[in-house]
């Protein structure tokens, strides 16, 4: 019996333990400085790299990283190594009916990159289904739903193209949106990253995802991939970070706020500074 009063009590420690590390974990944010190489046989190099401030997945909510702080970390990026957009990845507020506080916190963003005269864009995500088009277009970034976007770095043009999100129930995957114009690097904004296994034509040379975060509380075995989540790429190992999946170079952020319950535990929030050589 004390045996087993013993094993209680431990189990009971590490349990609080677990939860006061869940807790923590969701306000310490990660800046992560990644790189993309991209081949073009067909062309010369842009001349200097193209710098993106990418976050996704706010969740407005459950979000313990401060708007202060993102905003600083943009002009500490822009003054100490040049930047030249900031995207969002999708996910404003888990509920509708928060909607204003992930709109402001954008329009703080949207101020910053005001200031430094840099373009912010974005794309929106599954829990952004409900919002109406005027409540998305007035959160500061510019929306990329089944559009385009360019952006001229040195003599060459990067097209920025955006594919709205439809939600989990009654999911479409929408084609890319067609351009006419002429450009030098295609960049796929998708909130879910499983967009690149629908993809019939005009495969971009890298798409910026988020949706997964991480697993958010991750578990031995990946359970939360295999069993809890229907999401096709996370069974292929495919969670974060830089991915090569058919032929495209795809960045998945874990986010910075959390979605259902406000817990993180071995998937720290982050913002990302993309480097595209």
């Amino acid at each position: 019996m004390d045996a087993l009063l013993y094993i209680l009590l431990i189990l009971i420690i590490i349990g609080l333990c677990l939860l006061v590390y869940a807790l923590i974990e969701p306000c310490c944010l990660k800046v992560t400085n990644d790189t993309i190489s991209i081949t073009n046989d067909n062309d010369t190099p842009i001349s200097s790299p193209l710098k993106i401030f990418y976050f996704s997945d706010l969740h407005a909510e459950f979000c313990f990283i401060s708007s202060t702080k993102v905003c600083e970390l943009i002009e500490s990026t822009y003054s100490n190594e040049g930047l030249d957009v900031v995207v969002f990845g999708g996910d404003i507020c888990n509920n509708p009916g928060n909607f204003q506080k992930g709109a402001n916190y954008l329009n703080k963003v949207a101020m910053t990159c005001q200031k430094l005269s840099i373009p912010f864009i974005g794309t929106n995500g599954n829990h952004d289904v409900k919002l109406s088009p005027k409540e998305l277009s007035s959160c500061g970034f510019t929306l990329l739903s089944d559009d385009n976007f360019f952006l001229n770095k040195g003599d060459k043009i990067v097209r920025f193209s955006g594919v709205s999100d439809t939600g989990r129930h009654h999911r479409v995957w929408h084609e890319v949106p067609m351009t006419s114009k002429p450009y030098d690097l295609h960049i796929l904004l998708s909130h879910n990253p499983d967009q690149i296994l629908h993809i019939t034509d005009d495969m971009p040379d890298i798409m910026l995802s988020g949706h997964i975060h991480g697993g958010q509380i991750r578990t031995p075995f990946g359970i939360e991939f295999s069993i809890l989540r229907k999401d096709e790429l996370p069974k292929k190992g495919v969670i974060s970070g830089i991915n090569n999946v058919c032929g495209s170079q795809i960045f998945i952020s874990k986010g910075i706020g959390c979605v259902l319950l406000p817990f993180r535990i071995g998937a720290r929030p982050e913002v990302n500074i993309i480097t595209i050589k």
